[in-house]
């Protein structure tokens, strides 16, 4: 799904994953990925941060 959402949309994508399965190109969209225990302390945490940032899919 994420793979399409880029390739199709212009879209601001913000993933939060526990661990990181795959690494995504850009394409269309801007994707910025989140590891759960590396680049955050809690997915709570993770997603708060998220929402600030006004992507446009999570």
């Amino acid at each position: 799904m994420i793979r399409h959402i880029a390739k199709n949309r212009p879209v601001h994508v913000i993933t939060i994953e526990d661990p990181m399965e795959f690494l995504f190109s850009d394409d269309m969209a801007s994707i910025s990925q989140r590891e759960v225990g590396t680049d955050t302390g809690a997915f709570s945490e993770a997603l708060r941060n998220a929402m600030r940032q006004d992507p446009d899919v999570i």
